[in-house]
């Protein structure tokens, strides 16, 4: 039986515009994901296919596309876990990721031929909690460390030198092993321009992170009405645009690259 034709709400040149960018970047993840087994530490690699799935998720978001956009959103759960080192790539990842993008590239085809964006719920359910429980695995992992962590800090503190003029030498080392293995927090962000290092929560530096995956998302959505306003209009006023969102689109840039 065939399908019913689904007659999406949405502008058909922002929709084309979409389908065409998203196809054109998931056809590199193939080579993408064959190096990231190779050097499963290369966080570039890592960033790249990010890269991928977070501006193909904000497309989708802005397009009302829900279902893509929980893929999409389940996916970049996984790498943003590989890009901050909580979770190593094995071949589990690998597969799932492999199994995920081949889903959404059936999705994005699917919706270009004028068909509802999934083809079996169920399936789709099943892969989404596969992909979730990659990422939640992580969290227990963090749980059981920080469940153990009282009796790492009280072992470390036995070994505290007894002599007063061994302290100044020891005290900072002591802080942070103590304070690493108790709280397992922070993160050390390096100052350019006086060689010192400071603590910042990595609390503090996960909401910096979820703003700068809405700072990309905003980006994509700006660049789409930017194909709008080049094939409809000339005015000055579309120029100025034209050259805001060129100087938005290089400082999004250049942000996303600091943090690789």
């Amino acid at each position: 039986m065939e399908e019913t034709t689904v007659q999406h709400d949405i502008d058909p040149e922002l929709l084309t515009n979409f389908l065409d960018e998203s196809e054109e970047s998931i056809a590199t993840l193939d080579s993408l994901l064959v190096e990231l087994e190779q050097r499963p530490k290369d966080k570039e690699i890592i960033g790249s296919i990010f890269r991928v799935a977070h501006s193909i998720k904000g497309l989708a978001a802005f397009l009302n596309l829900k279902a893509i956009r929980d893929l999409t959103h389940n996916l970049e759960d996984v790498l943003g876990n590989l890009r901050d080192g909580k979770l190593c790539v094995n071949s589990q990842i690998t597969d799932c990721l492999l199994t995920g993008f081949d889903e959404l590239s059936n999705m994005l085809a699917r919706v270009r031929a004028g068909k509802s964006q999934v083809e079996d719920e169920n399936e789709l359910e099943k892969l989404l909690n596969e992909i979730k429980q990659l990422s939640d695995s992580n969290t227990q992992a963090e749980n059981r460390a920080v469940a153990t962590a009282p009796d790492d800090v009280a072992d470390r503190a036995e070994q505290v030198p007894e002599r007063g003029e061994k302290l100044d030498d020891t005290q900072d080392d002591i802080l942070e092993r103590a304070l690493g293995s108790e709280k397992g927090k922070t993160r050390d962000v390096a100052v350019a321009t006086t060689g010192r290092t400071m603590r910042v929560s990595e609390e503090k530096v996960d909401v910096f992170m979820h703003y700068v995956g809405d700072l990309i998302e905003i980006s994509e959505s700006f660049n789409l009405l930017q194909k709008r306003i080049n094939v409809n209009s000339d005015t000055q006023l579309a120029r100025e645009f034209r050259d805001v969102n060129s100087a938005f689109n290089q400082l999004s840039d250049k942000l996303q690259k600091s943090l690789l």
